[in-house]
């Protein structure tokens, strides 16, 4: 989700720091010094100041928000919403706090108050870009995918130049498998910034899931030139480098996305299913225990670890994560696999 906290602090600041010159030259210092804190992320040292501001200008919705602010960044979130509400309450017609409020509910997982608040946003400022791309991304964690295209077509209506809001479009697209209509949209993400890794990334997915490998290497080699750190960009490449039987590759950008970040899945998960595809069933069991390890609801990795079991004649314990895995994300297609597999001894294997 898209934050612009910083740019509506600085527009409720031009819109209202008249108010301060009410009370005293010093509260301004103490905003200016805040804002100053919040720009170089020392939030610590930002909310002293905007708590003597608060003591020297207690109507003033702005110091509320500056603080509110700076309690989302330290991830102190009750009391963001507290002084977001404050503030609401002292300017009940400021979109921007609307939003500000919103995005806490989002990071708490409140997204029923996250869109109640977005909606609000709207209501008071119909052209307010930022709304809609946020609301839209709390649609899309809902699930209610055309919803949250309709919201990322309203913000590109208002500014068609945010290359954020075609990647997220993009990324919906991708989750409905209308990989075409991705691609579309992370091209022109591409062309409003080439330097856009996410948008190399996602549009390497999605010719991986049209089955054109050899671009999908092509968008990951470039989403790893921009940011060499990103362990997502080399688990992917890996994906595709075994899809092509390109085994040695597909281990060593693994490697490399464990190396980058040993806490996440994904590197585990594409070695483990490259050791499935050459036949090492035991390496590809011990990855796949690493992945549900880290998530014990990665759904796909039960499936992968059940074949694997099933391909070492390990039936109890295949049958064991069958169960699992279609608990965790009853799936029709996957079921039927397992019924012809079970029937026909099929090697199937699914990628994230």
């Amino acid at each position: 989700m898209k934050n612009k906290k910083l740019i509506f602090v600085c527009v409720l600041g031009v819109l209202l720091l008249s108010s301060f010159n009410a009370y005293c030259e010093t509260a301004e210092e103490h905003y200016s010094r805040g804002i100053e804190y919040s720009k170089k992320g020392e939030f610590n040292k930002a909310i002293p100041e905007f708590d003597k501001l608060i003591e020297l200008s207690p109507k003033n919705c702005v110091a509320y928000y500056c603080r509110g602010n700076a309690y989302f960044n330290i991830n102190n979130f009750s009391k963001a919403i507290s002084d977001y509400s404050k503030a609401i309450e002292i300017e009940p017609n400021y979109a921007g706090l609307y939003v500000g409020r919103g995005d806490v509910y989002y990071k708490i997982g409140n997204l029923d108050q996250t869109i109640a608040d977005y909606n609000k946003a709207i209501e008071i400022s119909p052209e307010l870009a930022i709304a809609y791309y946020n609301r839209g991304y709390a649609y899309g964690e809902k699930g209610n995918y055309d919803q949250a295209i309709s919201d990322y077509n309203k913000a590109i209506e208002i500014n068609p130049n945010d290359a954020s809001t075609y990647v997220n479009r993009g990324n919906i697209y991708l989750r409905k498998n209308k990989y075409d209509d991705a691609i579309l949209d992370l091209t022109k993400a591409i062309e409003i910034d080439p330097g856009h890794a996410s948008a190399y990334i996602n549009r390497g997915y999605a010719y991986s899931k049209k089955s054109n490998y050899d671009q999908a290497i092509s968008d990951y080699n470039k989403a790893i030139e921009i940011n060499p750190n990103d362990s997502k960009s080399y688990a992917c490449r890996a994906y595709a480098y075994c899809k092509k039987g390109n085994y040695n590759q597909a281990i060593s950008d693994s490697n490399k996305a464990i190396e980058i970040n040993p806490g996440d899945v994904a590197g585990y998960d594409a070695r483990g299913v490259t050791y499935a595809e050459k036949g090492n069933f035991t390496q590809a069991i011990s990855d796949y225990n690493k992945v549900i390890n880290i998530d014990p609801k990665h759904s796909v990795t039960y499936y992968n670890r059940g074949l694997a079991y099933y391909r070492t004649a390990q039936y109890d314990k295949a049958f064991s994560d069958y169960t699992i895995a279609i608990n965790l994300k009853p799936n029709k297609d996957v079921i039927m696999n397992l019924l012809r597999m079970s029937h026909q001894g099929i090697h199937l294997i699914q990628t994230i």
